[in-house]
């Protein structure tokens, strides 16, 4: 299982590496700040660094860090452990993928920008207190900053 981890993770990341991702995103002011919402969010949480502000160097150096170093090493200890299961489900190795998906995009921004990660924000009690964050709500966001 972690040699599969291992190997489909360096797969995974070689497959998105050659995607003609653009590298200089356009209108993007220095020091933008870039929100990661929805699945890749959760790479914030396991890797700690959610709901906290960050250089994008210093969320890629976490996050390349917390994959080699946590994620390889979790699947290689339940093979030790006798823990692998035979019918291994997304759950088992979602993370290993949100994880280098979101080093492919990170790499993709500018050096100066920041990174949040947050799958929910807190609008308060009187707004109905937490919402999770969508690609549908970032839409409806910029057609109302457009009227």
């Amino acid at each position: 299982m972690a040699l599969g981890a291992r190997t489909g993770s360096r797969n995974y990341a070689e497959f998105l590496a050659s995607l003609e991702i653009e590298t200089s995103v356009t209108g993007v002011s220095p020091r933008s700040l870039f929100i990661v919402i929805e699945m890749l969010a959760k790479v914030g949480s396991v890797c700690g660094i959610g709901k906290q502000k960050l250089s994008t160097p210093n969320a890629i150096a976490t996050i390349a860090e917390h994959l080699e170093n946590v994620a390889i090493e979790d699947c290689e200890a339940k093979e030790r452990d006798g823990e692998v299961k035979n019918s291994m489900t997304w759950k088992d190795v979602v993370e290993v993928g949100l994880m280098t998906q979101a080093l492919a995009l990170l790499r993709a921004l500018p050096e100066d920008s920041e990174i949040y990660f947050c799958r929910e924000f807190d609008l308060g009690e009187a707004l109905g207190g937490e919402v999770k964050a969508t690609w549908g709500l970032g839409k409806v966001l910029e057609l109302l900053d457009a009227l």
